[in-house]
């Protein structure tokens, strides 16, 4: 956890204004696609102008639903550690559930298997700046119809931290992870992991992220809003028309959540990655990159709801040289933007592999990054004045040997 200051700004009021506002039209005139019978009839009573798959929601029920102030968040684990994700403070979490592991001592990347997934997960426990722990990779050496379930289940064993969970896809995912933290929670309030929805670019919500999200909604878990469109490819070329569009996913999501339960808890993912359109993979470590993180702060800071951005992003291969810059850079500017959640730690290649390496370097980049920005106390009220008066004056020795 590390004190932030919201002192770095990309959108200006007016731009913040004019983007809810094309959210909104886009989801009132062109709509989304909403594959989810269950999900197609809450939206229908409430309102909403449904035709076959296509859901248009009103603006004026978006304003409704938007102008709502949630409550913090406190992550529980089950050894009782917790973190509160608020104004004014981020915390860091791991990149999740990815296939690949950077192999530093044969120089190249291999599949991840299940025993990676329990010592990376100990090794994210032991590492003081990692605030929660996401069920880092998918095993590849057992059936992948469970692969993800099974991290999950090593993650609940390995790390005395709160989880922060990936996406989940289907319904019986939804189930059965619910099913792991019920073993965790004793009191209603108390929140013991975060799961994540991601709707499908160009504004599309699966009917199994659909029917997942109401059971986790009507369970009382905290969902994380996970839209990951890829600029010129599943969103609008234009950095402003990407954001916008991804921000009226957010909103979709964000509207079926608080018509199910207006007290629901929910986090503003923003994963909008830029592509090379050259080499055809995307630039998680590019200037433009951290510009729509800091954009998708200020988007969850207008709406009250908690910002959750990958943050710790690089485009390099192996930990080296670029992975720091890289990394250093779309940090800085996060925690500068007032970040309340980060993820990233430990990925390399654009979140296609994680390296055990780099979780550490990682841990090391955020106390550095944070010890940087804190504020400077006032450790004396004369700022110096007496000890440069002894010193100059009355011949009091040295500054070393001074009581101050």
């Amino acid at each position: 956890m590390k004190k932030v200051n919201c002192v770095h700004r990309i959108l200006t009021p007016e731009q913040l204004e004019r983007i809810d506002r094309i959210s909104k039209q886009m989801l009132e005139k062109i709509g989304i696609d909403v594959f989810s019978e269950k999900a197609k009839s809450i939206f229908k009573r409430n309102g909403c102008n449904v035709t076959g798959d296509r859901v248009r929601i009103p603006i004026k029920l978006l304003d409704e639903i938007t102008k709502y102030k949630q409550k913090d968040l406190t992550l529980s684990s089950r050894t009782g550690e917790s973190i509160s994700l608020k104004r004014g403070w981020t915390h860091y979490h791991n990149s999740g559930t990815v296939s690949k592991i950077f192999d530093s001592s044969a120089g190249r990347m291999r599949d991840a298997d299940k025993k990676d997934v329990e010592q990376l997960t100990v090794l994210l426990d032991a590492m003081n700046n990692v605030d929660a722990v996401t069920p880092i990779v998918y095993p590849q050496d057992m059936d992948q119809n469970v692969s993800l379930l099974f991290s999950v289940k090593e993650t609940f064993k390995n790390t005395s931290k709160p989880i922060d969970c990936p996406g989940v896809n289907t319904l019986d995912e939804a189930i059965y992870m619910a099913e792991m933290a019920s073993v965790l929670k004793q009191e209603k309030n108390n929140h013991y992991l975060v799961l994540k929805i991601s709707p499908i670019s160009p504004m599309k919500i699966s009917d199994g992220g659909a029917d997942a999200l109401i059971y986790l909604v009507e369970k009382g878990f905290p969902v994380g809003v996970l839209p990951c469109p890829i600029v010129g490819m599943t969103a609008p070329m234009s950095l402003l028309g990407a954001v916008t569009q991804t921000n009226a996913e957010v909103l979709s999501v964000l509207t079926l959540i608080r018509l199910i339960d207006n007290e629901a808890i929910i986090t503003y993912g923003g994963r909008l990655v830029v592509p090379n359109l050259i080499e055809m993979n995307t630039l998680g470590g590019s200037p433009e990159s951290a510009l729509v993180d800091v954009c998708a702060v200020q988007l969850a800071h207008h709406y009250n709801i908690i910002s959750d951005i990958y943050a710790l992003g690089t485009s390099a291969v192996a930990p080296y040289i670029q992975v720091g810059y890289e990394k250093g850079i779309t940090v800085t500017l996060a925690n500068l933007s007032g970040s309340m959640f980060q993820s990233g730690v430990g990925s390399v290649n654009d979140a296609i592999a994680v390296s055990y390496e780099q979780i550490v370097i990682d841990n090391e980049i955020i106390e550095n990054n944070g010890h940087a920005l804190i504020g400077l106390s006032e450790d004396e009220k004369s700022l110096g004045f007496d000890a440069v008066l002894d010193i100059m004056e009355n011949g009091s020795g040295d500054f070393l040997s001074h009581p101050s």
